[in-house]
């Protein structure tokens, strides 16, 4: 089981990689700050945070919903601190 705080910080990077139009998983990956394995990606498509597909990723509706509240809270957070 992968912990939420976890599929946030994939989510967040997915959504990154996405804003830089970039749409794979390796790129996912180069933007986490932590490891992913292939096990937790396909847990979060399991779970219906994601679709995969050839080494390209894309949200879901679930997945993107959640991502838009983890981005909003660290955005947020980022110009209260600057």
């Amino acid at each position: 089981m992968i912990s939420l705080s976890k599929i946030e910080e994939i989510l967040e990077a997915v959504w990154v990689a996405e804003e830089k139009g970039e749409f794979t998983v390796e790129a996912v990956r180069r933007l986490c700050p932590d490891p992913i394995s292939d096990e937790e990606m396909t847990k979060l498509e399991e779970e219906g945070y994601v679709h995969l597909d050839n080494g390209r990723v894309s949200f879901s509706a679930k997945g993107k919903a959640l991502a838009r509240g983890v981005i909003r809270r660290h955005r947020l957070t980022e110009c209260l601190l600057t």
